[in-house]
């Protein structure tokens, strides 16, 4: 992961904090920010102010993550990972990091039921 100065996020980040009840709850303004932005870097954070600025912080960000990451878990199907196997020309892409991808696995968010 690369970011420019100190703040920005990559993309499986972005999906998971967008999608979290965490984030959503705590951080409203970080979500409208998340929604709107695919990417952040220093010359977007500057015209924020001073609160979202220290939210949307790299080392502040991180720690928001780590929150959030704790609400979702592998979705099972009976003791194996659920997993849909697509042909590679079927165009399918990763929702969290937007990657061409053969096969679908899931994640479930344990307190909103969202899956990814």
């Amino acid at each position: 992961m690369t970011f420019d100065k100190n703040y920005g996020y990559d993309l499986p980040e972005r999906q998971i904090m967008i999608n979290s009840t965490f984030v959503y709850s705590e951080f409203p303004e970080l979500v409208k920010v998340l929604e709107e932005y695919e990417s952040l870097n220093e010359h977007i954070a500057i015209g924020f102010d001073k609160k979202l600025r220290e939210i949307l912080a790299r080392e502040s960000l991180v720690k928001i993550y780590e929150r959030a990451k704790e609400e979702w878990s592998a979705v099972k199907d009976g003791f194996n990972l659920k997993i849909e196997l697509h042909n590679w020309r079927d165009n399918i892409h990763c929702q969290l990091c937007g990657q061409h991808i053969t096969k679908k696995y899931f994640i479930k968010n344990k307190v909103n039921d969202r899956e990814l």
